[in-house]
């Protein structure tokens, strides 16, 4: 856990770039690249829920179809970026 690092409000959440870092770090954890990530992590808000993603390029196609190995966000890694978001 990042204990040392100080949450920020939802609203302030922009102008705390540490927060954004940290963020971004649980997100890209695993080896995920971003967009997994935020893939990651709308699929373990909810076990009803299917993240359909949009791409441009055959590229985003695989780099989205290679979200699925690595699977949901950890409850620990939501609960963390819930505490960075302070919630």
């Amino acid at each position: 856990m990042r204990a040392a690092i100080m949450p920020c409000n939802v609203s302030g959440t922009s102008s705390c770039p540490i927060a954004r870092v940290a963020i971004r770090e649980v997100l890209t954890s695993s080896g995920r690249t971003l967009a997994q990530g935020a893939l990651a992590w709308i699929w373990a808000r909810s076990e009803k829920t299917v993240p359909i993603p949009g791409f441009k390029t055959v590229k985003q196609v695989g780099e989205n179809c290679r979200a699925m190995e690595f699977g949901p966000l950890t409850p620990e890694q939501m609960k963390e970026i819930d505490r960075l978001l302070a919630r």
